[in-house]
């Protein structure tokens, strides 16, 4: 795609389509917007890609149309993706997010497939925007981002499940490139990262909910928020380092359960451990930060 701008949808106006492929794999001059479903009417499956691209703008990918509906929304971002200063690539689960536009995607699936971001400039915010007007199940993939020491930035409302097999993910509860109008809280039903997979909570997260942690990569909590965990994390036997704000362990019944690796606790972070219910924790604790027990539960540490 070259000129100024472009669109790209995957159905007519007012038409219903079992099924949609867009490839965006040119560079487009300014920006370019790509609309799984049309005008109205109805899709089954919409699959956006975007590979090797190196815009001078921004590019926008929606699950949705404009004012339609779109069953299963399946968009993949990853190859060579070039940006300049503050250039990003927005994929968001429904159509675009203007209060006139009443598009909705009952389950949508990001794949951010080997992803080679390469940066000129000193910031970059590149990810999708997960949970809009999505109506079912948003899930995230993460095969590979990392690349110049720079990192997926995700913000969102609800995520089902983010695997982190390599790389970095920043995740947001709000939306740091519109503060007027924060996407938050952010709620993940798992969270999941790999022996090579990192995510990272920044400032800014005012409150973060994580169901169920798995995996063995490392989980980073920055900034002044709180970033709340619960339900079963018996599978998870990563590092987590706590550098600012709170993070806290919530224990609601005998069936909860505690990270398994090794937790650092900065000297301005705080760890709490809220108990429900009795508790074990074999990981190590330590730092210069505070640790807070809160319930009427007994907690055992036996690291």
């Amino acid at each position: 795609l070259g000129g100024d701008f472009g669109w790209a949808y995957g159905g007519g106006e007012n038409c219903t389509v079992d099924s949609t492929n867009i490839k965006l794999l040119g560079n487009p001059d300014l920006w370019c917007n790509v609309y799984g479903g049309g005008n109205g009417g109805s899709i089954g499956t919409a699959n956006l890609t975007v590979r090797k691209i190196d815009p001078d703008y921004a590019v926008f990918m929606y699950g949705g149309g404009w004012n339609d509906s779109v069953k299963q929304a399946n968009i993949t971002i990853g190859g060579d993706v070039r940006l300049a200063g503050n250039v990003p690539i927005y994929a968001t689960g429904s159509g675009d997010t203007n209060s006139s536009n009443t598009s909705t995607v009952e389950n949508v699936n990001f794949v951010i497939d080997n992803f080679d971001l390469i940066t000129t400039g000193n910031t970059t915010v590149c990810g999708p925007l997960v949970g809009t007007n999505v109506t079912g199940t948003a899930d995230v993939l993460v095969t590979g981002t990392k690349s110049n020491d720079t990192s997926m930035q995700l913000w969102s409302k609800d995520i089902d499940k983010i695997r982190v097999e390599q790389g970095s993910v920043v995740l947001f509860g709000a939306n740091p490139e519109d503060p007027g109008n924060p996407i938050q809280p952010l709620k993940l039903g798992c969270l999941e990262l790999a022996s090579s997979g990192e995510a990272v909570f920044p400032a800014g997260n005012e409150s973060v909910v994580i169901e169920e942690l798995a995996g063995s990569g490392t989980l980073e909590k920055n900034g002044d928020g709180i970033l709340n965990i619960s339900g079963v994390n018996e599978n998870y036997a990563g590092d987590v380092q706590i550098n600012d704000g709170t993070l806290v362990f919530h224990k609601q019944n005998s069936g909860d359960s505690y990270v398994s690796g090794s937790t650092n606790i900065e000297a301005d972070a705080k760890l709490v451990y809220n108990l429900a219910a009795e508790e074990t924790v074999d990981g190590n604790i330590k730092g210069s930060g505070t640790f807070i027990k809160q319930g009427t539960s007994n907690l055992t540490i036996s690291g």
